[in-house]
């Protein structure tokens, strides 16, 4: 641990050291980014827009992907300079491997793919994890552990990429054995926003945090986030061609990597959802308010 802040620290020194120097620089450079069309991933791609504009770089919103293939087609198009992925769903869709529980062998994956086919490259990864988390009713008093036990008299609230991929029911019963649920009702992500609306007695949903929203709600997990996925980490991507031309891209992006709140980013996600803020003023917050 003490290893792991001191290497931190010292990147981080070289990157405000870099910044300066960059700071006094001026660019005009234009550069189009694109995102998934997820909350998530929409505010990560103003977080990075804004972040670069405080350089002085103009900065295009492109489009938004309603899905990692159509991101890929658009990657072959040379419509965007940079997006984001979330490693092991791009493990999953865009490259199709089963999910892989080492990060750092998943992003070597993942990355030598991106640079193969279709000249991205990635760059340092956002400690901004989310995974699915599985979460129970607290008035049925019992824990995951004893969730087979009980799991064919439940229902279960879940999206629809949670019961049809790999990572999701299909690792929840090789983690548990035998697992039936009387009911399992698919609904939209948002809907876990506001969990007392969905009458489940289990939820599996995508998450950023376990927090009061959900205890609010009624629902408390043995665990502070007891993920069935394994966790994802943000890494943002970038055309290889404008890398090259402009490799202080790299240094600004890099300079937020360690420097972004997590519980932070969940409530200005969970805020947006409740229709709260704009994606542009939270984006604004998460930098103001740096870790």
């Amino acid at each position: 641990m003490l290893h792991r802040t001191i290497k931190r620290l010292a990147a981080m020194a070289c990157v405000i050291a870099v910044m300066a120097a960059l700071s006094g620089c001026s660019s005009t450079a234009g550069v189009t980014i694109a995102t998934l069309d997820t909350p998530e991933n929409i505010l990560l791609g103003e977080v990075i827009a804004q972040q670069l504009e405080q350089f002085n770089f103009e900065v295009a919103r492109g489009a938004r992907y309603p899905g990692l293939m159509a991101l890929e087609t658009g990657m072959r198009a040379n419509e965007f300079d940079i997006s984001g992925l979330f490693i092991q769903d791009a493990l999953s869709g865009l490259i199709g491997e089963r999910p892989i529980f080492d990060q750092v062998l998943a992003q070597e994956i993942v990355g030598n793919t991106l640079q193969d086919m279709f000249g991205f490259t990635l760059l340092d990864g956002w400690n901004i994890g989310g995974g699915y988390a599985v979460v129970i009713h607290q008035d049925l008093r019992f824990g995951l552990a004893e969730l087979p036990r009980y799991s064919h008299s439940l229902t279960l609230a879940a999206t629809q990429d949670f019961v049809d991929g790999i990572g999701g029911l299909a690792h929840l019963r090789e983690l548990f054995g035998e697992l039936e649920f009387a009911n399992i009702i698919i609904v939209h992500e948002a809907d876990f926003y506001n969990p007392a609306q969905v009458g489940a007695d289990v939820l599996a949903m995508r998450t950023f945090m376990i927090g009061d929203w959900l205890r609010d709600s009624g629902y408390i997990s043995t665990q502070t986030e007891f993920s069935v996925w394994p966790v994802n980490n943000f890494v943002p991507i970038i055309d290889e061609d404008i890398l090259d031309r402009h490799p202080e891209i790299r240094t600004i992006l890099s300079s937020i990597a360690f420097q972004i709140d997590a519980d932070r980013f969940a409530e200005k996600l969970h805020s947006i959802e409740r229709g709260e803020t704009t994606f542009e003023d939270a984006a604004t917050e998460i930098l103001q308010f740096r870790r």
